[in-house]
């Protein structure tokens, strides 16, 4: 159903971060924002979010998973690299 996700424009979406990153901050994000899921799509290494209540899909851009990402290396009292975040294009 990859078309049934909403994207951001081609140059934001994409981030430095690993799978297993993203795997973790979409774990983060689910324990801190009950009203929305988190995912990671495997190909192409997508963090994908949806509306608890509706269903409905989009993807995570790269300024959004950069704020994300700042929050999550705060929690775990890590060092945030900006360069790992940076917007890719």
């Amino acid at each position: 159903m990859e078309e049934d996700i909403k994207k951001p424009p081609r140059s934001k979406v994409n981030s430095k971060l690993g799978y297993y990153q993203l795997e973790s901050l979409a774990d983060y994000l689910n324990n801190r924002l009950p009203h929305l899921r988190f995912h990671v799509r495997m190909i192409g290494r997508r963090l994908i979010q949806s509306v608890r209540s509706t269903q409905a899909l989009s993807e995570v851009g790269a300024d959004q998973i950069e704020k994300y990402w700042k929050s999550y290396c705060r929690k775990y009292n890590m060092w945030f690299n900006p360069l790992l975040s940076h917007l890719t294009h």
